[in-house]
């Protein structure tokens, strides 16, 4: 039996958007006082999200570390003292020395929390009912696990969301892989960032860090990525190099994508300097997948535009709508707004529709959009064939031309 957990949206880091008191510019120096006024930054916004469970929120809503509460609650039981003690150090280090803060930085608070809570629950239950009635006491333990799990299953929505099946269950990262070597070819040469190295199916790969020792404003981009089938861009490289905005200016030019619709991490669009022969791609929802082919007479588009930062209701919530989203680096013009890639039926577009409203077009495509067979798909993967050859210089790579 197989089960399939959706996966986790990433973590937004508050402060290098500048709702969390600092400047994102000023990470790199700070101080106790600092790392506090941000790590109750971070509070304040959790105790507005309605995403977050209540307790957690009204918790954070006090401007109390949620260590005090777990330390005491767990220090109060002596089967758990132990654990109460060897959680404090990295709670304290997170609290009062890391000012550069990101969400996943208090994740371990709430976790801790919300187990001290349980904790202390059931310690609570387990002495009422002995007072009760001492016959209680064997039954407790079986009807508190039972309680539990089911408030971990209704209150979870990633387990709430899970399917079981006899059949077995296939990481769309795969399905990524075999839409994306249909797209650029078995032989695929990939520059990348480091986190695309599988999904894009290149038989060749190397990191763009790997590239020439040449600053990227002196660099020939058009000259250097003809040499290779397509450059990937996904959100996990978001604000880590200038893909976005070759992207925007034109030099590099759609050629492909897939959406997936487990992860933002596998909304990949695939990028190339040369004019692409035709504009293919991959879109998966709801457990079945979908194949965009370009033709001037189709009903569906799909727009690259560069648009401003939450002034675009139709796009949010990502995953369900078929896009891709990029941001710029800091250093970028474009800083601050977001690089879009979706699809969308013609009829929605821009105008009549709202799609793309108030963005700047850098490129729309025409096209049909049809149901694709998944499984038909995944057996074109080869099994147990030859492994991805990893090059640190692009001269390595075979069939590199030079610049």
């Amino acid at each position: 039996m197989f089960v399939r957990y959706p996966l986790a949206g990433a973590f937004r880091d508050p402060v290098a958007q500048g709702d969390s008191g600092g400047r994102a510019s000023d990470w790199r120096t700070g101080g106790v006082g600092l790392s506090i006024a941000r790590h109750l930054g971070l509070y304040r916004l959790w105790s507005r999200d309605l995403l977050r469970p209540g307790v957690v929120r009204f918790a954070m809503g006090l401007g109390v570390p949620l260590a005090v509460f777990s330390s005491a609650i767990l220090a109060a039981v002596r089967s758990t003292r132990g654990l109460a003690l060897a959680a404090l150090p990295l709670q304290l280090f997170a609290f009062l020395f890391t000012w550069h803060k990101a969400e996943s930085y208090v994740v371990h608070e709430c976790v801790l929390f919300a187990g001290a809570l349980a904790v202390g629950g059931l310690v609570c239950f387990s002495r009422i009912f002995d007072s009760m009635h001492p016959e209680l006491r064997r039954w407790f333990p079986s009807a508190a696990a039972v309680t539990l799990g089911v408030c971990l299953i209704w209150g979870s929505p990633m387990l709430a969301t899970a399917t079981v099946s006899m059949q077995p269950k296939v990481h769309e990262v795969e399905l990524a892989r075999a839409a994306s070597r249909q797209i650029l070819g078995p032989d695929a040469r990939v520059p990348g960032w480091e986190a695309a190295w599988f999904s894009p199916g290149a038989a060749y790969s190397a990191g763009i860090q790997a590239g020439p020792d040449t600053a990227y404003s002196t660099l020939d981009v058009s000259a250097y990525f003809s040499k290779f089938d397509a450059a990937i861009g996904s959100l996990q490289d978001s604000g880590s190099g200038p893909v976005g905005a070759w992207y925007a200016d034109g030099t590099l030019k759609l050629r492909g994508f897939f959406f997936g619709e487990t992860s933002d991490r596998l909304r990949l669009v695939f990028l190339t300097a040369r004019s692409a022969p035709r504009v293919v791609g991959y879109a998966a929802r709801d457990g079945q997948l979908f194949r965009f082919q370009d033709d001037p007479d189709g009903d569906y588009q799909v727009l690259s535009a560069v648009c401003p930062q939450g002034q675009t209701p139709w796009l949010w919530p990502w995953r369900r709508t078929f896009s891709s989203i990029l941001r710029f680096s800091q250093d970028s013009p474009e800083a601050g707004r977001l690089m879009v890639t979706i699809l969308a039926p013609r009829s929605a577009m821009f105008p009549p529709g709202e799609i793309g409203r108030g963005c700047r077009e850098v490129s729309k495509t025409s096209g049909t959009f049809e149901f694709a067979h998944r499984e038909a798909l995944l057996a074109s993967l080869p099994q147990g064939g030859p492994p991805v050859d990893f090059h640190r210089i692009q001269e390595q790579l075979t069939g590199y031309g030079g610049m």
